[in-house]
């Protein structure tokens, strides 16, 4: 199960597979997420698009939101460009909160 704490990033890394397991090649990744206050950006160790950083807002009171990534594939054995789409629900957990101190004075005599 996928899932992200407010005011963090989550990794999501997305993989082609053919059901012949020969070799595939995706590009044009695209992503997109059903709660518009997450942001997704490119992760820099990959430069095909397969993997992204997902960051949820420390303000976000949703409770789940679903990533979805398309790609175009071809493989070794069918070199015709065939989009594929998928998706996952990500679970939001809490932002934590801060730990905060009173300090109370009383007279004791």
């Amino acid at each position: 199960m996928a899932a992200i704490t407010a005011g963090n990033v989550g990794v999501f890394v997305g993989t082609v597979t053919a059901s012949d397991n020969s070799t595939v090649t995706a590009t044009g990744w695209v992503w997109s997420a059903s709660d518009t206050s997450v942001t997704i950006a490119n992760d820099a160790s990959d430069a095909s698009g397969a993997t992204v950083d997902v960051t949820v807002p420390a303000s976000d009171v949703a409770t789940t939101f679903v990533l979805t990534a398309s790609a175009t594939a071809v493989s070794t054995t069918q070199s015709t460009p065939t989009p594929v789409t998928n998706t996952i629900s990500v679970t939001i957990s809490p932002a934590s909160v801060p730990v905060t101190f009173t300090l109370s004075i009383a007279q004791k005599s």
